[in-house]
């Protein structure tokens, strides 16, 4: 029997998704748990490698398992009580045996939070960036557009070996509320670092350290951009998709932060 488990997590305590010797993350946290529950090695599969500090509103993973010990419903009643408050699990679901959180995930949205400008929120600057220098927003929303459709992202990831670099984002949206920034990229599959580097870009267009035409050029594998990565904590998985799973409900939440600020 193989279960998909859907979750968001705070990432701020983990580093990232996939499991390490040394390190606490998502991955290591489930298989240790699981194999105790279940009293039998359970290896995990993850729907995406995500950094540290680095967070998901919408997460995925799957393991198989011999004999069922309960139902879903009580693993995700037990799985709830050990993990809070950090993680939470929001659905668990049957799956066929060869079903991958990865490769069967038709798409991921990310989305990356940035502090207006003038308003500086402390209680969120382990969710969000804070800009340390002046950032032209219009230049930003200008220049988001240019990442939506078929590109050449080499000069916007870290690649690890031969690797498919000609991938498509599907949509970018720009908005703002109370003081937040949300910058939003939809696509099927990222590169390692992509959506950081590509914020970088942004950022970086924003204090005028280049111009769209760099980013153009970038894009079309025209030249190579000095690379800068976004901060993490910023970053958020907020949606994951399967068209092909049946759910009781929704992603967890849409990121929303309020509160009443003060200019300074």
């Amino acid at each position: 029997m193989r279960y998909l488990v859907f979750l968001a997590f705070n990432g701020q305590n983990f580093y990232g998704t996939q499991r390490q010797k040394e390190n606490r993350t998502i991955q290591g946290l489930f298989e240790d748990f699981l194999s105790q529950y279940y009293q039998e090695d359970i290896k995990v599969t993850i729907a995406s490698r995500l950094d540290r500090y680095v967070n998901a509103l919408s997460f995925a993973l799957a393991f198989s398992f011999k004999k069922e010990r309960k139902t879903k419903e009580d693993l995700q009643y037990v799985l709830n009580r050990m993990f809070a408050p950090e993680v939470y699990v929001t659905e668990i679901v049957e799956v066929a045996e060869d079903f991958s959180p990865r490769y069967d995930c038709t798409s991921k949205t990310y989305c990356y939070l940035i502090q207006k400008p003038g308003y500086v929120n402390p209680l969120l600057s382990s969710l969000s960036y804070i800009p340390d220098c002046h950032l032209d927003i219009e230049r930003i929303k200008e220049a988001l557009p240019l990442f939506q459709g078929t590109h050449e992202f080499s000069s916007f990831a870290t690649l690890e070996g031969e690797e498919n670099t000609l991938l498509t984002i599907n949509s970018t949206s720009y908005s703002e509320e109370e003081g937040m920034i949300y910058l939003r990229f939809k696509g099927k599959a990222f590169l390692r670092y992509q959506v950081r580097f590509m914020v970088g870009a942004l950022l970086s267009y924003g204090n005028h350290r280049i111009e769209k035409g760099d980013i153009i050029d970038a894009l079309a594998g025209k030249r190579e951009l000095i690379k800068v990565k976004a901060e993490p904590q910023g970053l958020f998985l907020e949606e994951i998709e399967y068209p092909s799973v049946m759910k009781k409900t929704d992603r967890f939440c849409s990121i929303h932060f309020y509160s009443e600020k003060k200019k300074v």
